[in-house]
């Protein structure tokens, strides 16, 4: 090659040079200082470690200098994977500190950068919390390992209780190593609750606060111990009727005090990682379960002027794998990752808010957003004023409906005029804030029109919604 103008710059290369026959531990890499990351997408930081002989190593991975996950591995080439949401934007320090059978370490350090990425995350709902416990930063190896603080900022701190931070406690993401140098084992960061180990929260939601409505959330992985009744959660009266909720190894549970509002469900505990909330909401006189955002139950509540239905509880702690009320729904083993409570009744949108915000990666929370977001469903459009219908006196509307396939949901149609009756629908549903409809579709002539919502089915012209 013959360069006759300007300069040339060839590609860098860098390796890392080991000495093969040193006894000493040395681990290195070839990431650069100051590498910048884009957010959302995964780091991989490549390490080797070098030492004469066949031992097995102790490797830790911290990120600015808090212990985020450990590993096992002989000498050999490595790679530190980070999920991309796992550091926020900003400049960050990774070290790797590897610990040999006799004791003998060996580090290296590298200072990376973290910029902002096209897909901005998704944040959890933060209006009306009162507690807020999130198992992201801690370990067990900080001063105060036994105080899980309120995020909040409502004082609402937890106590752990019986941990040995041996088998429990504090759980960085925890890696096993193959041959390859992949991390073929990973589990989420949170707290390892088991055996005779909980935590125990000195607050009372219900008791404070449940005219306005409230929302209590829980993020946790299960892991069957062989006691199906052992408790996951439990904010329960001890006296009978047990008023309040409890979750344990294959339901959820939420009573009121007359017994009227009762709902159970049915749990897998085998599907892995669960976020489930409990909505109480008095403006629309609902309570609703939600389990992985989908609405799993939902009954109305017996509110009527200002009698509500109570959920008051006489007990002083919400606790986490204990139960105050028998020994025998003691002794479960779960990891939890978060807390949450509201002083409000959070919506639908709000409810899957969280979920998305709650996913471990950015490309994850990328593809849960899709899915409930970019997903084409048919959409029905009411144009007009309804406030004013009643069961026998209806209000007229403009009815259009937006088909994305016909052969599933027939054809797209718009009656483009104020021409549809719109009435209230039901007997003992009318005395609820949330309303039942009913239409019945006349075309531009007065003519009554009918459509067929799917191949399989008889066309109709009267339709309920609900």
């Amino acid at each position: 090659m013959q360069l006759f103008v300007g300069d040339y710059h060839s590609k860098v290369l860098n390796f890392n040079i080991v000495i093969s026959s040193s006894t000493q531990l040395m681990v290195s890499t070839t990431l650069l200082e100051g590498t910048t990351f884009e957010y959302g997408n995964p780091i991989q930081m490549p390490y080797r470690i070098s030492k004469l002989g066949s031992e097995i190593f102790t490797v830790e991975f911290y990120i600015d200098e808090i212990l985020v996950r450990t590993a096992t591995a002989p000498t050999g080439n490595y790679y530190w994977t980070i999920s991309g949401t796992e550091m926020h934007i900003g400049a960050h320090k990774l070290d790797i500190i590897v610990i040999g059978m006799e004791g003998d370490k060996a580090s290296v350090s590298v200072n990376i950068e973290i910029l902002e990425g096209e897909f901005v995350p998704i944040l959890p709902v933060d209006q009306g919390v009162v507690c807020w416990l999130d198992s992201d930063g801690y370990s067990n190896e900080q001063k105060d390992r036994t105080t899980w603080i309120d995020k909040s900022g409502h004082g609402n701190n937890a106590e752990l209780i019986d941990f040995n931070f041996a088998t429990n406690g504090w759980s960085p993401i925890v890696a096993e190593v193959n041959e390859q140098g992949e991390e073929v084992t990973v589990k989420y960061n949170g707290l390892v609750c088991n055996n005779d180990a909980y935590v125990r929260i000195p607050y009372k939601p219900f008791r404070e606060n449940i005219i306005n409505g409230y929302t209590m959330e829980i993020v946790y992985t299960p892991e069957h111990s062989g006691n199906d009744m052992a408790r996951v959660l439990e904010y329960v009266d001890a006296e009978y009727p047990h008023t309040g909720v409890f979750i344990d190894i294959n339901e959820a549970n939420i009573k009121s005090e007359t017994e009227t509002s009762m709902g159970t469900v049915d749990l897998d505990y085998e599907s892995g990682e669960i976020q489930i909330d409990f909505v109480v909401d008095r403006e629309n006189k609902m309570c609703r379960m939600y389990v992985n955002g989908i609405v799993s139950r939902y009954w109305m509540l017996s509110d009527s002027g200002m009698t509500r239905e109570s959920f008051a509880i006489d007990t002083d702690y919400i606790y986490i794998n204990f139960s105050g009320l028998s020994q025998e729904y003691c002794g479960g083993t779960n990891i939890v990752r978060k807390f949450i409570c509201y002083e409000r009744a959070l919506t639908h949108d709000e409810v899957i808010q969280n979920l998305i915000a709650n996913q471990p990666d950015l490309l994850s929370m990328q593809k849960m957003y899709k899915w409930n977001y970019e997903t084409q469903i048919p959409k029905l459009y009411i144009y007009g004023d309804i406030s004013q219908c009643s069961s026998t006196n209806p209000s007229y509307v403009r009815v259009k409906f937006e088909s994305p396939d016909t052969a599933k949901y027939g054809e797209s149609f718009d009656m483009e005029s104020l021409n549809t009756p719109f009435y209230l629908q039901g007997t003992s549903s009318l005395g609820y804030s949330r309303k039942n409809y009913r239409f019945v579709l006349y075309d531009s002539n007065g003519k009554e029109f009918f459509h067929k919502l799917h191949p399989d089915v008889l066309a109709e012209s009267t339709f309920t919604l609900k």
